[in-house]
């Protein structure tokens, strides 16, 4: 009896010859999330891989015969220059700002931030305050980072986050109606505490 194929599984034709093939695997909620930019991304990540290879190898693979190679030329760097510099740093930034911010968002604390830097706590405090502290122009990928993919997710009117499976959103039972995490009420610092929902 024949064994069905993976079907997640297939060789680029690099990995064929000798290369490697790499694998992100999302999880459907992560798919959903990410939408089509998650292909965009994993464009940009594979030409940080592809430009550390010409760096260090001091040419260029792609594109050329098989076993032969094309010498590194302004061209090539435009592009690597392009998709790290002005497309995919921002995004990372922007990654790591909203994060840290989440994190004391949820009462992380300056210890545990310094050691998931490895820093100093001052530096992480200091590092905290910059990021928590960014608006408009600057605090445009770090709201990417949060708000961005596909539209029509609900979020809460009070903090602007998307539910989560232990804190979901409710509406609220008074005149207003705010659709609220939950955690919003029963927070005794929130101007929502003991406020009436309905799930």
């Amino acid at each position: 009896m024949n064994q069905p194929s993976n079907p997640s599984f297939r060789s680029g034709a690099d990995a064929i010859r000798g290369g490697l093939d790499i694998t992100i695997s999302l999880t459907p909620g992560e798919a959903e999330a990410l939408g089509m930019e998650a292909a965009t991304l994993a464009d940009w990540f594979d030409t940080a891989l592809w430009a550390l290879a010409l760096l260090r190898n001091g040419h260029n693979e792609r594109g050329a015969e098989p076993g032969t190679a094309k010498d590194v030329t302004p061209e090539t760097l435009y592009t690597v220059i392009n998709d790290l510099d002005h497309r995919l740093l921002p995004r990372l930034q922007g990654v790591r700002d909203a994060a840290v911010r989440r994190h004391m968002e949820l009462g992380g604390s300056i210890g545990e931030l310094a050691l998931a830097m490895d820093v100093p706590k001052s530096t992480a405090q200091s590092r905290r305050n910059v990021m928590a502290s960014r608006q408009g122009d600057l605090a445009l990928w770090q709201n990417w980072a949060v708000e961005g993919g596909p539209e029509g997710r609900e979020r809460c009117k009070a903090c602007g986050h998307p539910a989560r499976p232990s804190d979901p959103i409710v509406t609220t039972t008074d005149e207003d109606s705010y659709r609220i995490h939950r955690s919003h009420i029963e927070d005794e610092r929130s101007g929502f505490h003991g406020t009436g929902y309905e799930v």
